[in-house]
């Protein structure tokens, strides 16, 4: 069960203004016929949307349902972005904006070898761009080969947006505008982002951020679901079926009455369980608890040098 089956269901988005392209910094919305006249990397998907999905009454754009990272909805929030802040980076291959601790920014990269790989599928029926997918594909193999190269330094500058890098050629109004528009967009009483997402300047911040877990262990969550319910384990998310169901029938009381709840019920809460939940079970009577069962401390043996990876906290 993902949280979008309570938070989602038949949530729909209504009377958002529609953009206009003779005034491309007024405020608004595109259509799938925009988005499809503009074209771009990462679009494809506009071609097989339902059109059923969108009504425009005059000048008014509604949609529903909403889905979990809507593509219409985030192709939007990044068409917004760009009118608002100048400047091009990595950062325009990613969902989510914002800083990540140090170990975690070879994450940064996958994501966007990820995203690339996916603009290159989008283009293998275009013959006369064969040479150039070829080319593209090394390319990205070079960077893949990079990231396993544990003594390179890789930054994450190039991946933190230019929020301070305001497009000087909007007006306050258009500003204001922009940011109202962004909140219908995400609206908790819309489709509801805002319930478990912190959006700003027009995108999502990085869930669990600076949370570094896991790093050196596998888990399945199929071998665990049947023996235990969500919360047993991420019980750092206070909720249960009494609040579950106000959050959804009523979240502005849902606010003012679980305060703490509220605020604590978010996406980027750190809720990994510690180490004494899992020993509730995996004790010697119970299941294996041997190290191995959940950690790999051993290193790749082939590449000696990544041994320092596990050495940098060391106080010797």
């Amino acid at each position: 069960m993902h949280c979008v089956d309570c938070h989602l269901g038949d949530k729909v988005l209504t009377g958002l203004p529609v953009f206009d392209p003779k005034r491309p910094y007024d405020p608004g919305v595109e259509t799938l016929k925009d988005i499809q006249n503009r074209g771009g990397p990462g679009v494809t998907w506009v071609f097989i949307a339902n059109p059923g999905l969108f009504i425009n009454d005059d000048g008014e754009l509604s949609k529903g349902p909403i889905f979990h990272k809507d593509p219409w909805i985030m192709e939007n929030l990044k068409q917004i972005r760009k009118k608002l802040y100048q400047g091009e980076g990595l950062y325009d291959l990613l969902y989510s904006t914002g800083s990540v601790s140090q170990s975690r920014v070879d994450t940064l990269y996958n994501k966007a070898i990820q995203t690339l790989k996916k603009y290159i599928i989008e283009l293998r029926y275009r013959p006369e761009l064969q040479n150039e997918i070829t080319q593209l594909n090394a390319f990205l193999k070079i960077a893949r080969d990079r990231l396993k190269n544990p003594q390179l330094f890789r930054s994450q500058t190039n991946f933190l947006f230019p929020f301070d890098m305001e497009n000087p050629e909007l007006s306050d109004d258009q500003k204001n505008g922009f940011t109202q528009l962004i909140f219908d967009l995400t609206d908790i009483n819309g489709p509801e982002c805002q319930k478990c997402h912190i959006i700003e300047n027009a995108s999502f911040r990085y869930v669990q951020a600076d949370q570094d877990v896991l790093e050196r262990s596998e888990f399945d969550h199929r071998a665990h679901v049947l023996e235990k319910r969500c919360t047993e384990c991420h019980s750092d998310i206070l909720i249960n079926e009494q609040t579950l169901k106000l959050s959804t029938d009523n979240v502005s009381k849902f606010k003012e009455v679980y305060a703490e709840v509220y605020e604590r019920d978010r996406a980027s809460t750190q809720n990994i369980p510690k180490i004494a939940s899992c020993q509730k079970c995996h004790s010697p009577k119970k299941v294996a608890n041997t190290c191995v069962t959940c950690h790999k401390f051993h290193p790749n043996k082939k590449s000696r040098s990544g041994l320092q990876l596990f050495t940098t906290n060391s106080q010797d």
